[in-house]
């Protein structure tokens, strides 16, 4: 490792970071590797400086998905959702794949609000996420745009596939209802 991080000349630093293991058992390790010279600036060799960046990359990751993320229900927020879109319908231009995009807006939310209660309505939205989610497949995002909308946008899905996962997402909203 210390060979292939060798600086691109004797007065530079080479870094790199090193990441092993998956999950919670990942660490990431930050190298340094610098020339030690004399008074001269004759070589006498290198310096090489490890630091754990472990909880330094943990706290970017969650910042990151703090910051394109509803607080709320934990889906992703409208900005992140118009980003993959424009992402997807570039994709699916290039690769002429079908894209499709199901929104829903929940019926009477802002009276669930008043006569019941905030609670009970920041409830019924975490319910209908969570039934949104149990819905998409990895390739898929779900999305709060605001409000009582949703989105999830179906990669590679084309309207018999959009129209099923529409039917699908429609009975668990109706089962919400009915709890």
């Amino acid at each position: 490792l210390v060979d292939r991080l060798a600086p691109a000349s004797p007065n530079t630093t080479a870094t790199a970071e090193m990441a092993t293991g998956l999950g919670t058992e990942r660490r990431v390790r930050h190298l340094d590797l610098s020339p030690l010279v004399d008074a001269h600036g004759r070589p006498l060799g290198s310096v090489l400086i490890l630091h754990d960046a472990t909880e330094h990359h943990r706290i970017e990751d969650e910042l990151a998905r703090l910051a394109t993320t509803d607080e709320l229900t934990g889906l992703a927020d409208r900005q992140h959702a118009f980003e993959n879109l424009s992402d997807e319908i570039r994709r699916a231009r290039r690769y002429e794949s079908a894209l499709s995009v199901l929104r829903l807006d929940l019926d009477d939310f802002q009276a669930l609000n008043n006569q019941a209660g905030r609670q009970a309505g920041d409830q019924a939205l975490r319910a209908v996420a969570h039934a949104i989610q149990r819905l998409a497949r990895q390739s898929d995002l779900p999305a709060r745009l605001g409000g009582d909308e949703f989105s999830l946008l179906l990669a590679q899905r084309n309207l018999l596939g959009a129209e099923t996962g529409a039917g699908r997402l429609l009975a668990a909203a109706s089962r919400i209802e009915a709890d």
